[in-house]
């Protein structure tokens, strides 16, 4: 991939001549300090909302940072389905998980929920949310308000909702459309922007169930930062019904994915954290491009594009939630608890979400097992009558022997009532 991008840069430069002096900017290596935010929630509707949307007066408003982290994929140590070290695992030398130094610890980019505008106190997560950023909560007819800081060194990011509805300056996507460019689009380092999502009924969940799920990404360049990590779920009530729903269900979002290290936008730094020799010239692409203008578009995108070139040989993580070979902390719940499962899927691969144990319900339908296709969202309703522990898995073949595979636990005594 590497090769085949310098090729096609060098071939334009070929065609037009650039000019003699341009002026580059390299990415920055020190974010912008939190205190240089300006932006800030102010609980006003957008100018535009689709016809569709009654606003309740409900704002909900989140504060989530993009950070660097050093990501395990299995945190043990051990591949907990054989019940061997890692190291010894033949399932991870199959997976090719074990074919180079830095074996499941990698360079990732998360979502991370926070208090407030200051940025200094990390909001709960559930262990078994795993890599998934905070979940975003909403009612039909709510505003979402989402305070987001760039807080990674060197690439750009975005959120874009896949599912609420939003105005262009809160897309979170870059592309040359028309003369004017939104600061959402493409969040540089150290830089803050307010999200607006709103919440039409054409969101809402079916008539007959109280919830549904949506996502979030960033979408700067889609491959790229979905690879590093950024995604999260985002779950929607009917109108009035959040805190009841939630007082009576367990709520779990499961996210099935293949995750390609080598396109990942900290491909080349993994890379030199095994050892390789890697540099990446922004300013030699960067003064290819400034004869063709449109900066704003191309930038952010070759940004978190280059950094993916150099690292062919990195490994496909199949896991769920972020781990793999059982390391993911069970699901935890009470016989007889009703259970929402909020399954999507992403990466390359389709995947097939499967339960041992108990099934669920999904469109009024009586399954054990769902297509989880990239870019879908299922809403599956379990009554928890079987106690015992239990496997969640992709039942695609490879996904499986490669590791998609967590535990879910029903308790029938010494169990923990759950909070909000």
């Amino acid at each position: 991939m590497a090769l085949l991008l310098t090729s096609f840069l060098a071939g334009l430069a070929a065609a037009i001549p650039h000019p003699s002096s341009s002026a580059v900017t390299v990415p920055s290596t020190t974010p912008v300090p939190v205190s240089h935010c300006t932006a800030r929630p102010d609980a006003q509707l957008p100018s535009q909302t689709p016809v569709d949307f009654h606003f309740s007066g409900n704002v909900r408003t989140y504060y989530i940072a993009a950070e660097e982290t050093e990501w395990d994929y299995a945190p043990s140590g051990w591949d907990n389905w054989l019940g061997v070290p890692i190291k010894a695992s033949i399932r991870a030398k199959i997976a090719d998980y074990l074919s180079t130094p830095l074996i499941t610890k990698w360079k990732k980019a998360v979502y991370r929920g926070y208090t407030d505008a200051s940025f200094s106190e990390k909001t709960v997560q559930p262990p078994w949310q795993g890599i998934q950023g905070p979940t975003i909560r909403a009612e039909v007819g709510d505003m979402v308000e989402i305070l987001f800081l760039n807080n990674l060194a060197t690439h750009y990011a975005s959120m874009h909702s896949m599912g609420l509805a939003y105005s262009k300056e809160s897309e979170g996507s870059t592309y040359e459309f028309t003369n004017e460019t939104y600061t959402g689009d493409a969040v540089p380092p150290g830089a803050c922007v307010l999200y607006k999502w709103v919440v039409p009924e054409s969101a809402a969940p079916n008539d007959n169930e109280p919830a549904t799920m949506h996502a979030y990404h960033s979408y700067v360049s889609m491959q790229e930062d979905m690879n590093a990590g950024l995604i999260g779920p985002q779950m929607t009530y009917q109108r009035g019904k959040m805190n009841e729903t939630r007082r009576r269900y367990r709520e779990f979002p499961i996210l099935l994915e293949g995750t390609d290290e080598s396109v990942s936008f900290f491909a080349a730094e993994n890379a030199k954290r095994a050892g390789q020799n890697v540099t990446v010239d922004y300013e030699k692409h960067f003064s290819e491009l400034m004869q063709y203008g449109n900066v704003s578009t191309w930038k952010p995108q070759m940004t978190n594009l280059l950094s993916s070139t150099q690292y062919d040989d990195a490994p496909t993580f199949y896991s769920l939630n972020g781990m793999i070979l059982n390391n993911l902390p069970t699901f935890e719940m009470c016989l007889n608890d009703e259970v929402i499962w909020y399954v999507y899927g992403q990466g390359e691969d389709p995947h097939s979400f499967h339960m041992h144990g108990n099934g669920f319900v999904y469109n009024g339908n009586r399954m054990s097992t769902i297509s989880a296709i990239p870019g879908t969202m299922s809403t599956l309703y379990m009554n928890a009558t079987a106690p015992g522990t239990w496997q969640v898995i992709c039942h695609s073949n490879e996904h499986q022997s490669k590791g998609m595979v967590a535990y879910y636990s029903i308790k029938d005594s010494e169990c923990s009532p759950f909070t909000l």
